[in-house]
């Protein structure tokens, strides 16, 4: 269980909600799944800095590629996170799948939504934790 909860709106924008109307018993519905994921949820957050070296492919510390490369090309470090909300997220899922469709896509929606507010919180801490005048770049996923 966590006491992180994602934004009801950033579950929405997952959903591919445009602002229709939502009836009192679909709202419902997705505070439920919504709860559902927050009490299966054990978020586990791993990171890493690594010093990296510029080369004409990109940067090198397993991150190849010109958007990285771009991004990161004032840096002298760069920290790598892996976050997972736990085994019982996905089970949820899968049991919502066998159970209801519609839950879940709330479900997976309200887990995405979840991960995000893990990896902002994370960030936010190694922010904290960073000498004077150093900062973060945004997250690269």
């Amino acid at each position: 269980m966590t006491t992180l909860r994602p934004d009801r709106e950033q579950v929405l924008r997952y959903l591919g909600h445009k602002g229709q109307e939502m009836s009192k018993a679909l709202e419902d519905r997705l505070e439920g799944c919504i709860d559902l994921v927050c009490q299966a949820a054990a978020p586990r957050v791993c990171t890493g800095s690594f010093a990296i070296e510029k080369t004409e492919q990109g940067i090198q510390v397993l991150l190849p590629g010109r958007d990285i490369a771009d991004l990161l090309k004032n840096s002298r470090r760069c920290f790598l996170m892996a976050a997972t909300l736990g085994p019982e997220v996905d089970r949820l899922c899968r049991y919502q799948s066998a159970r209801s469709m519609a839950d879940a896509v709330m479900v997976d929606a309200a887990a995405t939504a979840l991960i995000e507010c893990v990896c902002d919180k994370a960030q936010a801490e190694l922010a904290d934790s960073l000498p004077k005048g150093q900062g973060l770049t945004m997250q690269y996923s």
